[in-house]
């Protein structure tokens, strides 16, 4: 039987070929969602990591367990410190998988006088201190190390430069230490410490140091071993505390062993609170891991939801495939049952056939999964890639699992056909063969009705919560979303897909009757053939149909998000760089009446607050600044229109044609465009721009006057020239501090320094095309200007680029969007090959009847025209239309506040061209590979006795 099989592979190798390919991708690409999955949640848990180190200072891999002794009696000391020590370091350190980068044991004891000269009275205390593989991370700056024995029965002690001044110590001199409890009151001293250095750290950064150097300013410092074996066993109770520290390697924290450490570090804290009253501890992985997990659960949902459609896809694709080689191969299940062979034979032939396909598939398909993640895995955008890191990928069982379901999803569709078939009789085969094609299932129970029915309603659910959540300003996240919402998107391309399909037979036969009287035998064997075998052809077209709306789709939704995320950014800053100078002025006089006397003629012989402009000029000469403008905020103005008072109003002076090259603003925001209005308050000085807020509150128009004013300034006359919804900076959404819509007022810069003094003002900087935020910074610094503030949008940007999330979201939609081309045209080729192969007969008449290659070529053209063509132009039309639909589905994940600029759907046309080649190149590569196929038929093999 094997053997058997192994002929039959081989005689349509080209056929196993393609179907082994293409099981072979679809395996790699769902094994690549959980190793992708797993490979920025590593990621993100690594950089969370780091965050918090940069954010903290502390190091996240710290393990730190502390006991306290102050209230024990030294047989008690020694007793609790040796059950400790043994369960720090035998138990709970090796129960932790992760590597120890350092460590280190500290002993403590109370604060002891040193007796200086013999003097006892006022004499400084200091603890005697010592730490585990101390000399190994510190470095002596003046005199010696200690070593590890007594001189005699002195200790040598070293101090840091902050304890040499504090506790006031000579180098190489013998100090005294005294205290009650370890001698009696009446007894000489016969403690003895020796300072023969200064110590200062190898490295602030190496987490040895879980200590700060300023708590060791009242410590001496000795040999641990000796601080142990003299003071701890011998039972001296001066011992405070004992305190036991390891730094783990964080790095290595995998990702399948997150919740087995987690784990393991409650097991330890509840042995730690067991015995609270003596120790304590301190895990920071901990509460970053519980931080974590809620990014954690974002991220998946997001994944999973950018990903439901392709493994939808996929699934159809393998059933596609599944059930065309096995109509293919029905006539010849057929002539075996007839020459004798049992079903069980048959179905044994197909089950060893799917077991080597599926056995190649799962030994090639996870590696390349592997290989296909950590490429993308560098994503930096939509189909956009840097050099960064690969992405720490790895296979591992869940990998093999997805892997495992997919190709027993595949040997499933390909064994109950097979299964089906093998119990048909060539007798059955044949009369079921002439008899005119039943409905489908889904066409028969209205499938497709339902979806997108189903699909209707989640667009109602969809404009639903935007409403409430319009209304409520409340984030998406915190008010539940109808599930349908997350799937909608598939179901409505699927539905109308099935829609398109049940109405194409309609078409096919309205475009046959236009010209019936007139169509060449060519188009007429075209649309017979197409009318004929419509139902056969659907699978294809459903495929075709739902590859490239899901791919025009992902693409889309990339670049909305990513564009709209850049906006948000660039909106809320204002220009590429916003800085603030620090001024200087009369402030320190004013504070101090008695200098304000004497001073008073340097000052202008008043109490009023003067600030001292600095140049501006300079901004326009640093290297990388292509323009630069002046712009000042004031958010707590008041104004005075038609009898009516205005409290925290927020007033922004610009110079117009200045702020109109720097300033970034999307066309569409304002019914004009907004040059036209930096021209109103240009061509006249007193004009002002304000919110809508306002004109809807209070009724105010156009040519009304307002008063406005604000510290101890007086009024200032302008005139309101028109309302604006949003403007660089200006966010309507937010309410002021009394509840209401925020109000802002736009005016000319130059005629509020006619009025006013001239007060601090931001600078807003545009770069050239080429420059660095670096290279002005640079320039600032060389000039040595005072920057006190400062907002970089390509900087943020860069920052929401390395986000995990983000990065995730870029990666699957790439994924997303190539997954489809490719399984496109490997369906596309499997299917038309095996259907090539199916007719070889009918082209093999069509030759023989006298029909040139180039005529059975031009049928193939139709039929791709008809076929391919009318799929690949609906699933374009498709998929832009439900981009336009559903995209605007991700403003959920935001509050109104956020969403600034309002949301917008971004169309690219680039990916539209790449998509087009594709297309065409699908189509040409499938044209060249039937016409090759058509080319080689043998007319004296095609016809054979017996066959119809």
């Amino acid at each position: 039987m094997f053997q058997v099989v192994i002929r039959k592979m081989l005689k349509n190798k080209w056929m196993i070929l393609c179907l082994l390919l293409g099981l072979i991708l679809t395996v790699a690409l769902v094994s690549c969602i959980p190793v992708y999955t797993d490979g920025v949640l590593q990621r993100m848990l690594i950089k969370d990591m780091e965050a918090y180190h940069e954010s903290s200072g502390v190091f996240p891999g710290k393990y730190f367990v502390g006991a306290n002794f102050t209230y024990d009696d030294a047989a008690d000391i020694q007793k609790k410190y040796e059950a400790i020590d043994k369960k720090v370091t035998k138990t709970l350190i090796p129960s932790v998988y992760l590597p120890v980068l350092t460590q280190t044991q500290h002993l403590s004891t109370i604060p002891l006088p040193i007796i200086n000269s013999g003097e006892k009275n006022k004499q400084p205390t200091a603890q005697l201190e010592a730490f585990s593989d101390f000399q190994n991370h510190t470095k002596i700056t003046h005199g010696k190390a200690f070593t590890s024995g007594m001189d005699g029965d002195t200790y040598e002690a070293v101090v840091s430069e902050e304890a040499f001044k504090t506790l006031n110590l000579i180098l190489d001199r013998t100090y005294l230490i005294s205290d009650t409890l370890i001698y009696k009151e009446n007894d000489n001293p016969k403690l003895k410490v020796k300072v023969v250095g200064i110590f200062a750290p190898k490295d602030l950064n190496d987490p040895y140091w879980f200590i700060n150097m300023d708590s060791l300013k009242n410590s001496v410092i000795i040999n641990f071993d000796l601080l142990k074996n003299n003071f701890v066993k011998n039972g001296m109770n001066v011992i405070n505390k004992a305190e036991w520290y390891y730094a783990f390697d964080y790095h290595i924290m995998r990702l399948d062993k997150n919740s087995l450490l987690t784990h393991t570090f409650n097991s330890h804290i509840e042995w730690i609170n067991k015995n609270s009253r003596l120790l304590k501890i301190d895990l920071p992985i901990i509460s970053i891991s519980k931080q974590y997990s809620q990014r954690e659960s974002q991220l998946k949902t997001t994944l999973l939801v950018l990903q439901v459609p392709v493994l939808l896809m996929l699934a159809l694709y393998t059933f596609m495939i599944s059930k065309l080689k096995i109509d293919y191969e029905s006539n010849e299940i057929a002539v075996l049952k007839s020459r004798g062979a049992s079903m069980k034979q048959v179905f044994r032939g197909y089950l060893i056939e799917s077991c080597m396909l599926a056995f190649i598939a799962l030994l090639l398909g996870p590696p390349l999964g592997l290989i296909l993640c950590k490429v993308i895995g560098a994503s930096n955008g939509f189909l956009e890639f840097v050099n960064r890191g690969s992405l720490p990928a790895y296979l591992n069982i869940k990998t093999y699992l997805y892997a495992l379901g997919t190709v027993a999803f595949f040997m499933i569709t390909m064994l109950v056909p097979s299964f089906l078939a093998s119990r048909i009789s060539i007798v059955i085969y044949k009369h079921e063969k002439s008899r005119i094609n039943k409905k489908v299932f889904w066409k028969k129970f209205f499938l497709d009705v339902i979806l997108v029915a189903v699909s209707i309603y989640g667009i109602y659910g969809y404009y639903k919560h935007q409403k409430v959540l319009f209304l409520s300003g409340a984030k998406g996240t915190d008010i539940s979303i109808d599930p349908l919402l997350f799937i909608v998107s598939f179901t409505f391309i699927l539905g109308f897909g099935l829609f398109f399909l049940r109405l194409y037979p309609y078409f096919v036969k309205f475009l046959f009757w236009l010209g019936k009287n007139k169509w060449s035998p060519v188009f007429y064997s075209t649309f017979i053939q197409v009318g004929r075998t419509a139902g056969q052809q659907q699978f294809l077209m459903i495929f075709l149909i739902l590859t490239l709306s899901i791919g025009i789709f992902s693409a889309n939704t990339a670049r909305t998000i990513n564009k709209n995320v850049e906006e948000k950014i660039l909106y809320a800053t204002g220009a590429d760089i916003v800085v603030k100078e620090h001024w200087e002025s009369n402030k320190l006089y004013l504070n101090k009446p008695s200098m304000l006397a004497g001073n008073a003629s340097k000052i202008g012989g008043n109490k009023e607050l003067i600030y001292y402009e600095p140049s501006f000029e300079t901004y326009k000469k640093l290297t990388g600044v292509k323009a630069a403008t002046k712009v000042f905020r004031q958010d707590d103005a008041g104004a005075s229109i038609n009898n009516q008072w205005l409290n925290d109003v927020s007033v922004m002076g610009i110079i117009p044609y200045e702020f109109g090259k720097v300033a970034w603003f999307r066309d569409d925001l304002l019914k004009a465009h907004w040059y036209n209005y930096l021209n109103l308050i240009s061509d006249t000085p007193n004009a002002v721009l304000m919110s809508r807020s306002v004109k809807d509150k209070y009724n105010i128009k156009e040519g009304d006057t307002i008063y406005i004013k604000w510290g101890t300034h007086n009024y200032f006359e302008a005139v309101v020239y028109a309302f604006i919804d949003y403007w660089p900076t200006y966010n309507p959404n937010i309410k002021n501090k009394s509840g209401t819509t925020s109000y802002f007022i736009v005016a000319n810069l130059d005629y509020i320094h006619a009025r006013y003094s001239v007060e601090p003002y931001e600078v807003w900087l545009k770069k050239k095309n080429n420059a660095t935020s670096n290279q002005i910074y640079n320039d600032l610094a060389g000039k040595n200007i005072n920057i006190e503030e400062r907002k970089d949008s390509t900087e943020q940007i860069i920052n929401m680029k390395n986000d995990p999330i983000f990065q995730g979201t870029n990666g699957a939609l790439t994924l997303d969007f190539l997954v489809t081309l490719i399984v496109c045209i490997i369906g596309f080729l499997i299917y038309w090959i095996m259907s090539i192969q199916k007719r070889i007969l009918q082209f093999g008449i069509f030759r023989a009847m006298g029909l040139t290659l180039k005529k059975v070529l031009g049928m193939l053209l139709c039929e791709q025209i008809l076929i391919t063509g009318s799929s690949v132009l609906f699933g374009i039309i498709l998929g832009n239309f439900v981009s336009k639909i559903f995209i605007p589905m991700l403003q959920l994940v935001y509050s109104s506040e956020e969403q600034l600029p309002p949301f917008k759907v971004i169309f690219d046309q680039s990916d539209y061209i790449r998509l087009y080649i594709f297309v065409g190149i699908m189509i040409s590569i499938g044209f060249i590979v039937l016409g090759a196929i058509i080319s080689k038929i043998k007319i004296n093999q095609a016809l054979k006795l017996g066959e119809d």
